[in-house]
C-alpha cells in the first residue's frame, strides 16, 4: 500500500508447497499437500478453522478435484472447524483466468471481508456427485448475504496449480485484524553463520528504512519463522538500536550461539527450561532471550505473525554441485594401417 491508499484486508497467514512425489500424476491434486498448506497458513495467522466464515475455493469443477479440495479443508479445519462456512469460487462466475485465477480469488475475498458481505455462487444447483450431496460444515451461498453475526471477518483463499503447487491465504478485515503485539525480544536464527549474518544486514537495512514496522518485525521473528540451530538474540526497545545491533551481528562482532550443542549438554536434565517449552509471556524479556539462546522452545501468544509484505525473506545458503566426468575416449585412427584406407573387420 501507499500512504493514503485504502486497505481492504490484511493477509495474516500464507503458505505455499508442492505435492512432490505424493501426487498421483502431474495433473492430479493431492489431499495431503492441500491439507498441509491450509494448516500452515492457519497456524501462521493465529486463527483456527472456527474463525473462518468464508472460503474462496480453487473450484476446479471436476469430479476428482472438488472432493479432494473439500476433504483437505475438512481435515485442515479439524473438529474445531466452523459450524457453517460459506464456500464459493469466482471461477464459476467468470471462467478460469489461468495464471491470474489465484489473485482474482484473493481480490474477491478481500472485498468480502472489507464490506462484510459473503458473495454468492450464482446458478449453483447441486454439489459435485462425488460429494454425495454432503458439504458439511460448508455450504454454497446462492445469494449475497451479510457476514455471520458474532463471527470475525476472516476469510481463506485456496489456489492450486497443475504440477502439484498448493497456495493458501488467510485474510481479515483491516479494521478488525489484531495489531501485532510483541515484547522487545529480537530473535534471529539460521542454519549457517553466513546466512545469519546476511539476514542480519538485510533486516537492519529494512528497519532503517521502515522503523514504524518494528513491532511487526519483532513478532514475525519470534513466532513466524522456523527456529534454526544458530541463534542470536537481544532486548532492544526501538528500531534504531535494533538496526545497530543487527549490523554488529552482520559484521561478525556478535557471535551466534550453537543452540544444538547447548541442548545436547542439557538433555540429561529433564524438566529444565532448555528441554521443555516455556510460555514467553511468563518470562521477562531478558529471561526469554536467555532461555531461547540456551535452546529452549518458547511459546509466544497466539495471533498473526506474518511479516510485512516487503520484508526480506530468510537467506538460503547456495552450494555448487558437480559430478565426476568420464575421461574422453581416444580418437580412433583415421585409417587402419596397411589396408588402403579400409578398416579391418
Amino acid at each position: 500500500r501507499r500512504d493514503g491508499d485504502t486497505v481492504y484486508a490484511v493477509i495474516t497467514g500464507s503458505a505455499l508447497n508442492n505435492d512432490g512425489s505424493g501426487k498421483l500424476s502431474y495433473s492430479a491434486p493431492s489431499l495431503a499437500g492441500q491439507r498441509e498448506a491450509i494448516r500452515t497458513a492457519l497456524r501462521r495467522s493465529g486463527r483456527d478453522g472456527a474463525d473462518i466464515g468464508y472460503v474462496e475455493a480453487h473450484g476446479t469443477g471436476t469430479q476428482l478435484g472438488d472432493p479432494v479440495e473439500v476433504g483437505a479443508l475438512r481435515q485442515a479445519f479439524g473438529p474445531a472447524g466452523p459450524r457453517s462456512c460459506a464456500l464459493a469460487s469466482v471461477k464459476s462466475q467468470i471462467g478460469h483466468l489461468g495464471a491470474a485465477s489465484g489473485v482474482i480469488g484473493l481480490v474477491r475475498a478481500a472485498l468480502a471481508v472489507h464490506h462484510g458481505v459473503i458473495p454468492p455462487n450464482v446458478d449453483f444447483r447441486r454439489p459435485n456427485p462425488r460429494l454425495a450431496d454432503d458439504l458439511a460444515p460448508f455450504r454454497v451461498p446462492t445469494r449475497s448475504e451479510p457476514w455471520p453475526a458474532g463471527r470475525p471477518r476472516v476469510a481463506a483463499v485456496s489456489s492450486f496449480g497443475i504440477g502439484g503447487t498448493n497456495a493458501h491465504r488467510v485474510l481479515e478485515a483491516a479494521e478488525s485484524a489484531p495489531p501485532p503485539t510483541a515484547g522487545p525480544c529480537l530473535m534471529l536464527s539460521s542454519s549457517s553463520t553466513a546466512g545469519l549474518r546476511a539476514d542480519a544486514l538485510r533486516i537492519a537495512d529494512y528497519l532503517t528504512a521502515h522503523p514504524a514496522a518494528y513491532g511487526q518485525v519483532l513478532r514475525h521473528l519470534q513466532a513466524g519463522r522456523v527456529q534454526r540451530r544458530l541463534r542470536v538474540a537481544t532486548v532492544r526497545p526501538d528500531a534504531a538500536g535494533a538496526a545497530a545491533w543487527l549490523r554488529a551481528v552482520g559484521t561478525g562482532e556478535v557471535t551466534p550461539s550453537d543452540a544444538s550443542q547447548e541442548k545436547q549438554e542439557t538433555q540429561g536434565a529433564p524438566g529444565t527450561p532448555e528441554t521443555q517449552p516455556r510460555l514467553a509471556a511468563e518470562l521477562t524479556p531478558e529471561a526469554a532471550v536467555a532461555a531461547w539462546l540456551a535452546g529452549a522452545t518458547l511459546q509466544w501468544p497466539a495471533g498473526p505473525a506474518q511479516a510485512p509484505w516487503d520484508f526480506p525473506p530468510p537467506v538460503f545458503a547456495l552450494a555448487d554441485y558437480d559430478f565426476e566426468r568420464a575421461a574422453p575416449k581416444a580418437e580412433p585412427p583415421a585409417t587402419a594401417p596397411g589396408t588402403d584406407g579400409w578398416e579391418l573387420p
